[in-house]
Protein backbone atom coordinates (compact mmCIF):
# COMPACT_ATOMS: atom_id res chain seq x y z
CA UNK A 1 0.00 0.00 0.00
CA UNK A 2 1.64 3.51 -0.86
CA UNK A 3 1.53 6.33 1.24
CA UNK A 4 -0.28 8.25 -1.57
CA UNK A 5 -3.20 5.83 -1.07
CA UNK A 6 -2.97 6.17 2.57
CA UNK A 7 -3.06 9.87 2.65
CA UNK A 8 -6.27 9.76 -0.08
CA UNK A 9 -8.21 8.30 2.75
CA UNK A 10 -7.40 10.80 5.79
CA UNK A 11 -9.59 13.45 5.83
CA UNK A 12 -9.15 16.78 8.33
CA UNK A 13 -12.43 16.88 9.54
CA UNK A 14 -12.54 12.47 10.66
CA UNK A 15 -13.47 11.67 13.71
CA UNK A 16 -11.11 9.85 16.15
CA UNK A 17 -13.55 6.96 16.12
CA UNK A 18 -13.68 7.24 11.72
CA UNK A 19 -9.02 7.55 11.96
CA UNK A 20 -9.21 4.55 14.74
CA UNK A 21 -11.23 2.11 11.98
CA UNK A 22 -8.72 4.01 9.26
CA UNK A 23 -6.08 2.63 11.40
CA UNK A 24 -7.70 -0.47 11.51
CA UNK A 25 -7.86 -1.17 8.15
CA UNK A 26 -5.09 -0.37 7.31
CA UNK A 27 -2.27 -1.77 9.15
CA UNK A 28 -1.92 -5.05 9.23
CA UNK A 29 -2.95 -7.67 12.62
CA UNK A 30 0.15 -7.49 14.75
CA UNK A 31 1.74 -11.04 15.31
CA UNK A 32 3.54 -11.87 18.10
CA UNK A 33 6.67 -14.21 18.59
CA UNK A 34 4.69 -15.87 21.95
CA UNK A 35 1.81 -16.49 19.70
CA UNK A 36 4.09 -18.11 17.10
CA UNK A 37 5.87 -20.21 20.17
CA UNK A 38 2.97 -21.51 21.50
CA UNK A 39 0.94 -22.42 18.35
CA UNK A 40 4.27 -24.45 17.61
CA UNK A 41 4.03 -26.11 21.02
CA UNK A 42 0.11 -27.02 19.89
CA UNK A 43 -1.08 -24.21 22.07
CA UNK A 44 -3.29 -21.04 21.50
CA UNK A 45 -2.85 -17.75 23.39
CA UNK A 46 -6.24 -16.54 25.42
CA UNK A 47 -6.31 -12.62 25.65
CA UNK A 48 -8.76 -11.47 28.20
CA UNK A 49 -10.47 -8.37 28.45
CA UNK A 50 -8.36 -5.27 29.73
CA UNK A 51 -9.89 -3.89 32.61
CA UNK A 52 -11.34 -7.18 34.05
CA UNK A 53 -9.29 -7.88 37.08
CA UNK A 54 -11.93 -10.45 37.65
CA UNK A 55 -10.76 -12.35 34.71
CA UNK A 56 -7.25 -12.47 35.25
CA UNK A 57 -5.59 -14.93 37.52
CA UNK A 58 -2.23 -12.80 38.07
CA UNK A 59 -4.14 -10.08 39.86
CA UNK A 60 -5.44 -13.51 42.64
CA UNK A 61 -1.62 -14.26 42.56
CA UNK A 62 0.10 -10.86 43.09
CA UNK A 63 -2.65 -9.58 45.49
CA UNK A 64 -1.14 -12.77 47.47
CA UNK A 65 2.70 -11.06 47.55
CA UNK A 66 1.43 -7.37 48.49
CA UNK A 67 -0.78 -8.65 51.31
CA UNK A 68 1.95 -10.33 52.59
CA UNK A 69 4.17 -7.34 51.87
CA UNK A 70 1.98 -4.94 53.58
CA UNK A 71 1.39 -6.73 56.37
CA UNK A 72 5.01 -7.01 57.09
CA UNK A 73 6.40 -4.10 55.53
CA UNK A 74 9.06 -2.05 57.77
CA UNK A 75 9.02 0.48 55.05
CA UNK A 76 12.75 -0.33 54.01
CA UNK A 77 14.04 -1.26 50.46
CA UNK A 78 15.71 -4.51 52.02
CA UNK A 79 12.66 -5.32 54.22
CA UNK A 80 10.66 -5.07 50.86
CA UNK A 81 13.30 -7.49 49.00
CA UNK A 82 13.53 -10.01 51.54
CA UNK A 83 9.30 -10.00 52.24
CA UNK A 84 8.80 -9.65 48.08
CA UNK A 85 10.67 -12.93 47.88
CA UNK A 86 8.54 -14.72 50.81
CA UNK A 87 5.15 -13.10 49.21
CA UNK A 88 6.12 -15.11 46.01
CA UNK A 89 6.97 -18.50 48.00
CA UNK A 90 3.25 -18.06 49.13
CA UNK A 91 1.81 -18.45 45.83
CA UNK A 92 1.37 -21.55 45.12
CA UNK A 93 -0.09 -24.47 42.68
CA UNK A 94 -3.34 -24.35 45.02
CA UNK A 95 -3.15 -20.12 44.82
CA UNK A 96 -3.40 -20.56 41.22
CA UNK A 97 -5.81 -23.78 40.76
CA UNK A 98 -8.01 -21.53 43.05
CA UNK A 99 -8.02 -18.47 41.29
CA UNK A 100 -8.65 -20.43 38.04
CA UNK A 101 -11.14 -21.64 39.46
CA UNK A 102 -12.78 -18.46 40.71
CA UNK A 103 -12.46 -17.18 37.36
CA UNK A 104 -14.10 -19.82 35.70
CA UNK A 105 -17.24 -19.24 37.77
CA UNK A 106 -17.20 -15.62 36.90
CA UNK A 107 -16.89 -16.55 33.30
CA UNK A 108 -20.00 -18.89 34.04
CA UNK A 109 -21.70 -15.72 35.39
CA UNK A 110 -20.95 -13.68 32.56
CA UNK A 111 -22.33 -16.09 30.19
CA UNK A 112 -26.00 -16.68 32.36
CA UNK A 113 -25.88 -13.31 32.25
CA UNK A 114 -25.87 -12.90 28.62
CA UNK A 115 -28.24 -15.49 28.01
CA UNK A 116 -30.90 -13.43 30.63
CA UNK A 117 -30.29 -10.47 28.66
CA UNK A 118 -30.79 -11.89 24.87
CA UNK A 119 -33.71 -13.91 26.61
CA UNK A 120 -35.51 -10.43 27.84
CA UNK A 121 -34.77 -8.82 24.20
Amino acid sequence: MSHRFRREKYEESMLKPELLQLCRALCPEPKYELDRIAEEAGHQILRTPQYHPELQPIETCWGVVTNHCATQCDFSMQGLREHLEEGFEKVTSATCQGAVEDIRREEDRYWREDLENEADE
